[in-house]
C-alpha cells in the first residue's frame, strides 16, 4: 500500500469516527494535556508534539469529542509525572504498577525490541544471556521492561552490568553504537531504522548490521489517567479506533 493511499485511508476513517461525536454536546468536552516521552522518532519525534503516539492519542480523544495539549518530558520522568504535576490529565507508555492511585489504560502502543550488531563484528546472539559477553547501550528503563531473565543481569545490582548502559537519548544511543563505543544496541527496530536513516551522512551508517531477534514479544505500554472517567472514555475511543483499522493505518503509515 502506497502512502498517499494510506494516507486517504486515514484521512476516510477519521471522517468517520468525526460524525460519531459531531452531536455530542460541548459541555462534554475536554482538552487534556498529557505527557509524552522524547527523542523516540517516529513514536514520538524530539520535543516536537508530533509522532505516532501523539495521533494514536489524539485520534482516541476524538471518538468522544476531546482534544489534547502535548507536553514533553524525560521519559523516565514520566512514571511520577502525575505525582509531581498537578496540571497533568495523563501521562503515556507506562507500565501498570500495583500501588499507583492513577487509573491505568493498557495496550496504547507497542514496541518491538531487537538486539543490533555490526556485521563485521560477527557477534553471535541467540538468547538474552549471549548480551553479557558485550558491550551493550540500551534505551533507558530497558532492565525493567524487557522482562525477567534482561532485568536479572542488567536491572539494578544484576549479574551482567559491568559493560551495559542506558541513555536516555536514544540519538545518543545510536550515535554510540556506530561510532564503536558499544558493540550491541539495543532498542525497537523501526527507532533503530529511523537513526540510522537520518544519521547516515553524519555517522556512515551504511554498512550491515544484524537483527537479534531475542526479546519473544512486542513491548506493551499503556497511559495512566488523573481522572476515572477521562480513562474510561479513552480507553473506549482507543478500542474504537482498533476496530475500525484506524489504529493500525497509523502504525503502518509510520513504520513501514
Amino acid at each position: 500500500m502506497s502512502i498517499i493511499h494510506l494516507k486517504k485511508e486515514i484521512f476516510m476513517r477519521r471522517l468517520i469516527l468525526m460524525s460519531l461525536f459531531v452531536f455530542c454536546p460541548l459541555a462534554e468536552a475536554e482538552r487534556l494535556t498529557v505527557a509524552f516521552g522524547i527523542d523516540k522518532p517516529p513514536y514520538v519525534m524530539g520535543q516536537t508534539r508530533i509522532g505516532l503516539e501523539v495521533d494514536i492519542f489524539r485520534e482516541a480523544l476524538a471518538v468522544k469529542g476531546h482534544d489534547l495539549l502535548v507536553v514533553h518530558l524525560n521519559n523516565m520522568k514520566l512514571r511520577e509525572a502525575l505525582d509531581n504535576i498537578s496540571q497533568l490529565d495523563a501521562v503515556t507508555t507506562q507500565k501498570p504498577q500495583p500501588d499507583s492511585p492513577w487509573h491505568f489504560v493498557e495496550d496504547f502502543t507497542y514496541y518491538h525490541n531487537f538486539a543490533m550488531s555490526r556485521q563485521a563484528d560477527d557477534i553471535d546472539i541467540e538468547e538474552i544471556a549471549d548480551l553479557s559477553r558485550y558491550q551493550v547501550v540500551a534505551f533507558e528503563g530497558a532492565s525493567e521492561f524487557l522482562g525477567g531473565e534482561f532485568q536479572r543481569l542488567f536491572g539494578k545490582g544484576g549479574s551482567s552490568t559491568r559493560f551495559y548502559q542506558e541513555t536516555a537519548s536514544q540519538r545518543r544511543q545510536m550515535a554510540m553504537f556506530w561510532t564503536g563505543k558499544a558493540e550491541v544496541v539495543v532498542a525497537d527496530k523501526t527507532v533503530f531504522d529511523w537513526y540510522r536513516q537520518s544519521m547516515e551522512l553524519q555517522l556512515g551508517t551504511g554498512e550491515p548490521v544484524r537483527y537479534h531477534d531475542i526479546f519473544p514479544d512486542k513491548t506493551w505500554y499503556g497511559v495512566y489517567f488523573r481522572d476515572a472517567i477521562m480513562a474510561e472514555d479513552f480507553a473506549e475511543g482507543l478500542a474504537e479506533i482498533k476496530a475500525n483499522g484506524l489504529y493500525d493505518l497509523l502504525y503502518k503509515n509510520y513504520t513501514e
